[in-house]
C-alpha cells in the first residue's frame, strides 16, 4: 500500500493529459492529447473551481463528433461565456461557433501570441490531438 501510495503521489503526467507547466510567465494545465463534449465540460467546470487570479482558457476543437459537432462546440462556448472566463479557440468547429477570439489553425494563435503575449496568468490548455496545442507552450 505505501509504495503505491508513493506512487500515486509522485506521478507527473508527461503525455499531455492534466500536465502542469509551470513557464517563467505562467502556470498552465495542459490537457491537449484528447477532447470530447464531457471532458472539456468537465475540465472546464474544475478549472473554473481554481482560486487564482488572471485565469484563461484556450480550448481546440474536440474532433470526431459529425452531425454533433455545432451543437457541442456551441455549447462549450455559451458555458465560457457564462462563466466569464476569458478563452481563445483554436479550430475550425470553434470559428463556426464564435467569431471573436477564434483563430482556425494553431499557426495562427501562435502569430497572435507573438504580438500579444500572455503573461502572469493560470492558462488552461484543452483540444483534440489534432489541434496540437501543446506547441503553444514555448510562447505562454
Amino acid at each position: 500500500d505505501n509504495s503505491i501510495f508513493k506512487a500515486i503521489k509522485e506521478y507527473k503526467p508527461k503525455n499531455n493529459r492534466s500536465q502542469i507547466v509551470n513557464t517563467n510567465d505562467n502556470l498552465i494545465i495542459l490537457d491537449a492529447y484528447n477532447a470530447n463534449p464531457s471532458s472539456m465540460n468537465n475540465m472546464i467546470l474544475s478549472f473554473n473551481k481554481i482560486k487564482k487570479e488572471n485565469k484563461i482558457c484556450v480550448l481546440g476543437d474536440m474532433g470526431e463528433l459529425g452531425k454533433f459537432s455545432e451543437k457541442e462546440h456551441t455549447d462549450i462556448v455559451k458555458l465560457m461565456q457564462r462563466l466569464q472566463i476569458t478563452t481563445f479557440y483554436v479550430g475550425r468547429e470553434f470559428c463556426k461557433a464564435i467569431k471573436n477570439d477564434s483563430f482556425q489553425r494553431t499557426e495562427e494563435f501562435k502569430k497572435y501570441l507573438e504580438s500579444e503575449p500572455i503573461k502572469n496568468s493560470t492558462i488552461l490548455i484543452k483540444g483534440s490531438r489534432a489541434q496540437k496545442l501543446e506547441t503553444l507552450i514555448d510562447l505562454l
